[in-house]
């Protein structure tokens, strides 16, 4: 009795010991063998607007979540447009709480934003989205085609 007690507890602190964290974000990612090209084109269509900017400031909702801000605005200078009307300075939402796929910004970093916002006048931005900070080495801008500048605010 004394080893079915101990090989119990054994596997018990094995397979506790080993889970990992779970999230409820999840996201469908391309299939393997599809082209960047193909990705970022297949991303224009879907979106309702894409942009490159530099992140000026972030304010949080005072709605909460266990002391959480349930949302995040970041304010945008915009820098270039591929799709949409865009204003020189706008605010983008985002969802701020785990495992709910929003973005984290951070101010003065520079990204390529891609937003699938349901709502006319909102634009929401997710971590399922090809939204990622500039690099050097960024791809996408490649592929999307003709720049326009943005709308004097």
């Amino acid at each position: 009795m004394k080893n079915y007690l101990l090989i119990a507890m054994f596997t018990a602190v094995v397979f506790l010991g080993s889970a990992q964290t779970a999230s409820a974000c999840s996201c469908v990612r391309p299939l393997p063998g599809v082209s960047l090209k193909t990705q970022v084109t297949t991303s224009k269509k879907e979106a309702t607007v894409i942009f490159a900017g530099k992140v000026l400031s972030i304010r949080y909702s005072a709605e909460k979540m266990n002391g959480t801000p349930l949302k995040a605005y970041a304010k945008i200078a915009v820098e270039r447009s591929w799709k949409g009307p865009l204003n020189e300075l706008i605010e983008v939402e985002t969802e701020n709480i785990c495992c709910i796929c929003g973005y984290t910004f951070e101010i003065g970093k520079t990204y390529i934003i891609y937003s699938y916002s349901p709502n006319p006048g909102t634009i929401n931005v997710s971590s399922c989205s090809r939204t990622a900070q500039i690099t050097d080495t960024s791809p996408d801008e490649k592929y999307l085609g003709k720049v326009r500048k943005p709308k004097k605010s």
